[in-house]
């Protein structure tokens, strides 16, 4: 991509994390300024390589720990790669901008309800727009999400519950049966 130019770029077969392609998301936080996002996410150095030669910001993944006193530790890497995607929500006059549009894998345009839905692990291709910028003595090539395609959809987890970890070896069951046992019915 050059100056004044601009050009299509389609990423196919990916993973899809923390999708917010509906509700606007201020960016940075304070700024006034509205965008809808989501991360890309590949296991292939290869593919992740193809992503970085179209200009897309690449980042290796690496393993993150919480510890007990609320810090995190940082591990090895986790053999994937991400990318985070934009769409702003207005044109730099001040025009409101439309959402991308979303496709499920037979190309049909999903509800709202189901965007909503497409949770971290969902998996499909996205088409964007990417051309050259200028503005106060900066330039760069930003890639605008203008079409999702979710070809395998992963539900989000309940947010009232999506803060669990999963116990191993519990026996719930068993612990609800015993629990309920013990309690009177009215």
């Amino acid at each position: 991509v050059t100056a004044g130019s601009g050009r299509n770029f389609r990423i196919n077969n990916c993973t899809f994390n923390w999708v917010k392609l509906v509700d606007k998301v201020e960016f940075p936080q304070g700024s006034g300024n509205e965008q809808w996002e989501l991360q890309v996410m590949t296991d292939s150095l290869e593919e992740a390589a193809h992503w970085h030669q179209a200009n897309l910001v690449v980042k290796e993944e690496i393993e993150v720990t919480k510890l007990p006193d609320g810090t995190k530790q940082y591990g090895k890497p986790t053999g994937f790669y991400t990318a985070s995607l934009k769409r702003k929500a207005k044109l730099r006059d001040g025009t409101e901008k439309k959402p991308a549009v979303v496709v499920d894998s037979q190309t049909q345009p999903m509800s709202t309800e189901l965007v909503n839905s497409i949770g971290n692990g969902s998996t499909g291709s996205i088409t964007m727009y990417q051309y050259h910028w200028t503005y106060a003595g900066k330039s760069g090539i930003t890639s605008d999400v203008q079409a999702v395609q979710v070809s395998g959809l992963r539900p989000k987890a309940d947010a009232a519950t999506s803060d669990f970890d999963i116990v191993p070896g519990a026996d719930v069951t068993n612990a609800n049966s015993a629990n309920d046992a013990s309690l009177p019915i009215e």
